[in-house]
C-alpha cells in the first residue's frame, strides 16, 4: 500500500509544532538566565526539550479529525471486462457486495477516494455499471 500523504503531512505538523514550542521555551529561558542558577538554567532546557518531544509525539500519535461516515454505492454490474484495475477493483468490489464503498476501496488500491468516484462515474457513462443509489452508513 502507498504511503498516505496524510501521515506525511501528520509528521510534518508535529516535527513544526515541537520546534515551535522548543523556540518559544529557549526564548524565555534565554530571557530569565541571569534569575537561574547553573543548575536551574540545565534543567529547564532539559524540561524544554522533554516537553516539545512529548508534544510533537502527541499530536503525531492523536486521532485524526476525519469524518467517520462513509458511503456505500449500490451498483449493478453490466459489463464485467474492465481494463484498468481500479475499475476491475470496483467490478469486484460490487460482484461480491452489491456495491462500493469509495473510502474502503481506495485505501485497498493506495489511491484517492476521489479516483475511486470519478472512475465509478465513468463506468456508468461507459455502460459498464448502473450506479443504483447512494446510502450513507455510520
Amino acid at each position: 500500500m502507498v504511503p498516505s500523504l496524510f501521515s506525511h503531512k501528520r509528521k510534518v505538523q508535529a516535527l513544526v509544532w515541537g520546534i515551535t514550542i522548543l523556540l518559544v521555551e529557549m526564548f524565555a529561558i534565554v530571557i530569565y538566565r541571569s534569575l537561574l542558577s547553573d543548575f536551574a538554567f540545565y534543567l529547564a532546557i532539559v524540561l524544554a526539550i522533554t516537553s516539545s518531544a512529548l508534544v510533537s509525539l502527541a499530536i503525531y500519535l492523536s486521532e485524526p479529525r476525519v469524518s467517520k461516515l462513509t458511503y456505500f454505492v449500490r451498483v449493478e454490474v453490466r459489463d464485467r471486462e474492465v481494463e484498468d484495475p481500479v475499475g476491475r477493483a470496483i467490478v469486484r468490489a460490487a460482484l461480491e457486495d452489491g456495491g462500493v464503498i469509495p473510502s474502503k476501496l481506495a485505501e485497498e488500491l493506495g489511491t484517492t477516494v476521489y479516483k475511486i468516484v470519478e472512475r465509478l462515474y465513468d463506468l456508468d457513462r461507459e455502460g459498464k455499471i448502473r450506479i443504483e443509489g447512494i446510502e450513507a452508513t455510520p
